[in-house]
């Protein structure tokens, strides 16, 4: 319930002195109501709001979804891009117990065990609460046939006994949670609310849909790989980051980015550019001195012909496989860049696809594509070992692994996100801190399953 006064309590303004406490240092509480309560803005996912700027005088990160089972990996994209507005644990103020609706049920009953992995995902990727909406159905109102946890003559629901169950989990590991935060990321992908607007005003390509693009062909095949990503605005600190990946970005010029990211490059960073990226002013039209804004500088092309990637075109890489290519076509001739993979299609026949050039003491890897299959992947992966970024860890695609790290604590939380089992194999002993097992070599996690792991050594 704590979230509905919150959300009672945040209509009062905090005073400039109360502000600038919490902008000079972590979230301090303000006392409105006779209450002392964090301020925060409850947030649906939608690309309508900058979500850095929305954020930043407010104290806490709050966030609410409803993602239904086969669309887990978007709730985690989500989770990923929320974790790093702040610095400190976002809340998830509201998610469905069991199933979405109004005035009618929205679907079926989920699976058993939907409810444990969409009440853990959030607080494995850095939350430190998680709330059902409903928790007690509506007797009135808009949202009548909205699954919840009780019914509205105060009845458990159907997913009453498997909160219990997750309940009773977060505290056996609640000393773990506490004392450990998720290990930071080395790896940034770029996701935008003036890319979703630029996108909303003019497609490009008929049917393209930012967010979706973004998640199912970028995000998900990386954290199908196992990278552990901070997804970031233009605006967020690049400091952190070996590798910054930034697909379907039309312009650098919010937050002050081409200048920043030149800096971060020529200090060793290495950038992941395109398709469809830098090819915007920051009022939305094109450049005129070349396609690009610096794509053409940094990465040591001359772009030759582009078409839209439609009819079935494929791109040769370097070590003789085919692979599809997508979204957007630029045919480029290098410029003292090296040629990864070049375009197959007759138009573009023997033009470059993917390129690679140094930039001061970083790199520049240019997409002329979307490449498809698992060479997205595989490029990744290499960006990644050439920036000493160490593999990830060693599991089936269907399982998020999150390592977190605390002081001389460590461990991970495994969530399977498919309702089918996976593996998961472990480098080092440790102890389920549900099931009070201990486990070493390989781990076999069932549907739908959770395990929160702490070393064992």
């Amino acid at each position: 319930m704590q979230a509905g006064v919150l959300r009672e309590v945040a209509r009062g303004e905090p005073s400039s002195g109360e502000a600038g406490d919490s902008l000079a240092g972590g979230p301090r509480p303000r006392r409105l109501l006779g209450m002392q309560q964090l301020i925060g803005a409850e947030l649906p996912p939608t690309g309508v709001m900058d979500l850095l700027e929305m954020n930043r005088r407010l104290d806490v990160v709050q966030f609410n979804h409803d993602h239904p089972l086969d669309q887990l990996a978007s709730a985690a994209f989500w989770f990923d891009r929320v974790r790093p507005l702040k610095g400190r644990p976002f809340w998830c103020t509201r998610t469905a117990a069991t199933w979405t609706g109004d005035v009618q049920a929205g679907g079926a009953l989920p699976p058993r065990g939907f409810c444990r992995v969409n009440s853990w995902l959030p607080i494995a990727l850095g939350g430190e609460a998680n709330l059902y909406g409903p928790w007690r159905a509506h007797w009135a109102g808009p949202e009548l046939m909205h699954g919840s946890v009780i019914t509205s003559d105060a009845r458990p629901g159907p997913a009453f006994e498997e909160i219990q169950e997750i309940s009773s989990g977060f505290y056996a590991a609640a000393e773990f949670l506490r004392n450990t935060t998720v290990e930071p990321a080395r790896i940034a992908l770029h996701a935008a609310h003036h890319a979703w607007a630029t996108f909303q005003a003019q497609p490009m390509i008929a049917g393209f849909d930012y967010y979706d693009a973004l998640i199912r062909s970028i995000y998900t095949p990386l954290i199908e790989a196992q990278f552990r990503l901070d997804v970031i605005e233009p605006a967020a600190d690049l400091t952190p980051y070996r590798v910054v990946v930034s697909p379907f970005l039309p312009s650098l010029d919010a937050g002050e980015l081409r200048e920043r990211l030149a800096a971060w490059i020529h200090a060793g960073g290495t950038w992941i550019a395109g398709p469809l990226t830098d090819i915007r002013t920051r009022h939305g039209t094109r450049f005129t001195h070349s396609p690009f804004g610096s794509i053409e500088e940094w990465g040591g092309v001359h772009l030759k012909l582009s078409l839209p990637g439609v009819g079935g075109p494929e791109i040769l890489w370097r070590d003789g496989t085919l692979s599809p290519a997508g979204v957007w076509l630029d045919g480029f001739e290098p410029r003292g860049a090296e040629t990864l993979a070049t375009h197959e299609g007759e138009r573009l026949k023997g033009l470059a696809a993917v390129t690679s050039h140094r930039m001061g003491q970083g790199r520049v890897i240019v997409l002329g594509c979307l490449p498809g299959g698992l060479h997205w992947q595989r490029l990744v992966i290499n960006a990644a070992r050439a920036a000493a970024i160490a593999p990830g860890i060693d599991a089936d695609p269907n399982l998020l692994v999150v390592p977190r790290e605390g002081d001389g604590v460590g461990g991970m939380i495994v969530v399977e996100l498919r309702n089918k089992p996976g593996s998961v194999r472990l480098r080092r002993k440790k102890v389920d801190l549900l099931s009070s097992r201990r486990w070493s070599g390989r781990l076999d996690v069932e549907p739908f399953g959770v395990h929160v792991l702490q070393w064992d050594e």
